[in-house]
């Protein structure tokens, strides 16, 4: 790790594998070769922003696209574990994890030609605990901001209330890249249709459910050194254009409409890698798996036994194997494995057992009722799945309403679109919800699993364990990553026994793209960078 990182946070750092990344030239002349500057691609997205402002913004899908917008204090790149140069030209930390102070680079200039400084720097992370701000993945990632302190014009000094070992790791995401202070005064609505960072594009234009523009800044000079060149970015422009059908997605890559299309339909994979006019990037991704969660406050979901039979009464290897033909592989508890702290225990907890399912059931008082629904006081045990509508997600909770009712469960299903459906989620009408996190460290867990993220974060399984949220919160502030690791191992052991979530698969971005581009980069969290991207000669 570079500049004076202490020992201790090596093992935040998140190591994806990633050879497909691999042997890139080092030097310049090796690096430019085959480079064609310009042109204009068509990026087919599965799913429309919720708001272009990163940090009110709850979407993977948002920050992909802020991702090329936004600047980071710090970068990461998939496949190394290294933290780079960005905004800032070095930092220290105090030995006790509670102060960063960031050196920044001079002459970078704000999208609306403002400069970037250390008053921004301020502005950007006092927006974020701003309640009017209605902050949500960024909030997370501040964990227990206090202040920052203009040191200088260009030193910033970042204060937590506790050690904070994530943070320089969590400065890296565009979620809390760092915004024009003179453009967000302008008010919520405005910042969110038209945001102002310092990236390599700009937003040109913005239509809603319809496509998103993205100009190269022609004033970018300011790269990180983890990039390939220096200047402005080799793309003219990006559309970003949403195309929610997968098949249609698809069909825009075959006929050129788009030169690189996300979440491919897993049975048409292999037909992409056979296919010599496109490349297939499959690339595991750190955080929270695909997963169902568990209302633990809804009844009948609120007894232990019967939430414990509905994780015993799941196939995941079945739904997996049917549904993804070997592109997603099967996931069992809160965290991937690429995650920090990850627990193999957990593969163990809840092996498919109909039988056990059933013999739970029973204890509970669920007898065999008509048409094989068990009842209990007359009542059936019924319950209500309201299911994102992304990602052959519809498929999956068709598969496990119909394992579940081989134990007497009676699921209903019913859609709704996100965002929309994470206000549903909070309220927690539903007994379960459909999530997924990207995350490069577990410090998510508190936005899951802690008492405070109820009924406003991503807490949906309504989930209130005080020894669950000391443990979360002393995970967060543990600076010895030997000690992290054990808490996290211990979160995980506890949620799993409490029976909130049933894991399905882990997460992968699966990608295709032209073959005659080439210079894709990933994000730690696997967003794609354009940056790079260019037609090769």
């Amino acid at each position: 790790m570079l500049h004076r990182l202490p020992v201790r946070l090596v093992a935040v750092a998140v190591s994806l594998s990633l050879a497909l990344l691999a042997g890139w030239g080092s030097s310049p002349q090796a690096r430019a070769a085959g480079v064609k500057p310009g042109g204009k691609i068509v990026y087919g997205a599965w799913q429309d922003p919720d708001t272009l402002d990163p940090q009110r913004t709850g979407l993977a899908a948002a920050t992909r696209l802020l991702s090329q917008v936004f600047d980071t204090l710090v970068c990461r790149q998939a496949g190394d574990p290294k933290i780079y140069p960005g905004l800032a030209e070095s930092w220290t930390i105090s030995p006790d994890a509670r102060e960063y102070t960031f050196k920044l680079k001079k002459g970078v200039k704000f999208h609306d030609g403002t400069p970037m400084n250390a008053q921004a720097v301020k502005f950007t992370f006092d927006r974020i605990q701003d309640p009017s701000t209605k902050a949500l993945s960024s909030k997370g990632s501040m964990g227990t901001y206090v202040s920052s302190e203009v040191v200088d014009e260009f030193t910033v000094k970042v204060k937590f209330k506790d050690p904070y070992p994530a943070f320089l790791t969590l400065a890296a995401t565009a979620t809390v890249g760092i915004i024009s202070p003179t453009a967000a005064k302008k008010g919520l609505e405005e910042f969110a249709r038209k945001p102002i960072g310092t990236g390599p594009f700009m937003i040109k234009e913005f239509v809603p459910k319809s496509h998103i523009v993205l100009a190269k800044n022609p004033e970018y000079s300011w790269a990180s050194p983890m990039f390939k060149h220096t200047g402005p970015a080799y793309l003219d422009e990006v559309m970003w254009k949403i195309i929610p059908e997968t098949s249609t997605r698809m069909a825009t890559l075959d006929t050129g409409e788009s030169a690189v299309i996300e979440y491919l339909v897993p049975a048409d994979v292999q037909r992409y890698q056979k296919d010599k006019r496109f490349k297939v990037l499959l690339i595991d991704t750190p955080g929270a798996p695909r997963m169902n969660v568990l209302n633990v406050t809804k009844p009948p979901l609120d007894n232990l036994n019967v939430r414990r039979a509905i994780a015993y009464a799941t196939d995941r290897a079945s739904i997996v194997d049917n549904l993804f033909k070997g592109v997603y592989m099967p996931a069992y508890g809160p965290l991937e494995k690429s995650t920090f702290g990850y627990d193999p225990a957990v593969e163990k907890m809840y092996p498919f057992d109909l039988n056990k399912a059933k013999a739970l059931l029973e204890e509970a008082g669920w007898k065999p009722g008509p048409g094989g629904i068990r009842v209990k006081d007359g009542k059936p045990l019924e319950t209500l799945f309201v299911v994102q509508t992304n990602d052959q997600w519809d498929e999956v909770a068709q598969m496990w309403q119909a394992q579940l009712r081989e134990a007497g469960i009676d699921m209903k299903i019913t859609f709704e679109s996100s965002p929309t459906v994470f206000a549903t989620y909070n309220k927690g009408t539903q007994h379960f919800a459909d999530f997924f996190f990207w995350s490069p460290d577990p410090v998510f867990l508190f936005a899951m699993y802690h008492s405070k993220s109820i009924p406003s974060n991503f807490n949906w399984a309504h989930y209130n364990n005080p020894d669950v949220d000391k443990m979360i919160e002393a995970s967060m502030a543990e600076g010895n990553a030997t000690k992290r690791a054990s808490l996290i191992r211990d979160i995980q052991k506890k949620v799993m026994e409490d029976a909130t979530i049933v894991s399905i698969h882990a997460k992968r971005t699966v990608m295709a793209l032209d073959a005659k581009l080439d210079g894709l980069a990933f994000t730690f969290q696997t967003y794609p960078y354009f940056y790079d991207l260019h037609f090769t000669q």
